[in-house]
């Protein structure tokens, strides 16, 4: 199946919601070929997947009433690049969180990730936008049933519950066997911890502030473009070495 083909099975149905009152999905209109033009120069090595294309030609969002309005033409809007040097801010919740798809720098659109900014916590909801069309229509068919929310707001929580809210010690990295994160580990210092969520299953995340997320005391690192982050832990500086910078 294709993403345009998911997509139109999400919006050809007649649902109904909690209420019992029958409801569609509407879409917003689809991109003209200079649009899709435009908006393909402004990606990443000025290049989107032809599945998405497709699917930017029939619509280029939808609008589903629990959720603010889905787009797919949000590129960089998110403004953690950091953590995700690309990507497309695809809906919010109405509280400032969000959900976004990580883009490769070659344009490839990867794996759907909901940023959290008050935990502060980053939880992987899909392992594609065709994934999460397929959680939302699953939703919409079972009135009662929310898995789709259900991914994040049961493990955003349990983020901050975890060891490390998410995070490995270098030492764990060292002592794991995994090769990557051996790697890892000799490059770069104790200092340093890392969010592994590479082959991770939907509602794994990580706490990406806790060293400084308010003012932005920390360091974050995307590796290689794995779904792998270092996050440093700095000092706060004194009062001194922040007048004279050092």
């Amino acid at each position: 199946m294709t993403l345009l083909e998911q997509f139109k099975i999400l919006i050809n149905e007649n649902y109904i919601d909690t209420a019992g009152e029958a409801f569609r999905i509407g879409t917003l209109e689809g991109m003209t070929e200079p649009e899709l033009m435009q908006y393909e120069l402004n990606c990443p090595s000025q290049r989107l997947p032809e599945d998405v294309k497709e699917l930017l030609r029939f619509a280029r969002g939808f609008q589903l009433s629990k959720y603010e309005e889905f787009n797919f033409t949000g590129m960089g809007q998110l403004g953690l690049e950091d953590i995700f040097p690309y990507s497309v801010e695809l809906a919010g919740d109405g509280a400032g969180n969000f959900w976004i798809v990580d883009v490769k720098s070659n344009g490839d659109w990867g794996p759907v990730y909901y940023a959290e900014h008050e935990m502060p916590v980053i939880v992987k909801q899909a392992d594609s936008l065709q994934e999460m069309l397929e959680q939302l229509y699953n939703d919409c068919r079972n009135r009662n049933q929310e898995s789709f929310y259900y991914i994040v707001d049961e493990n955003i929580y349990r983020v901050n519950e975890l060891p490390g809210r998410g995070l490995i010690d270098m030492e764990v990295a060292r002592q794991s066997g995994d090769a990557l994160l051996l790697a890892i580990s000799e490059q770069y210092g104790d200092n340093f911890a890392i969010a592994d969520l590479r082959n991770k299953p939907n509602g794994t995340g990580f706490n990406w502030g806790q060293y400084g997320k308010g003012e932005r005391n920390y360091e974050a690192i995307r590796y290689k473009e794995e779904p792998v982050w270092l996050f440093e832990k700095k000092k706060n500086k004194g009062f001194l070495s922040r007048l004279f910078g050092g």
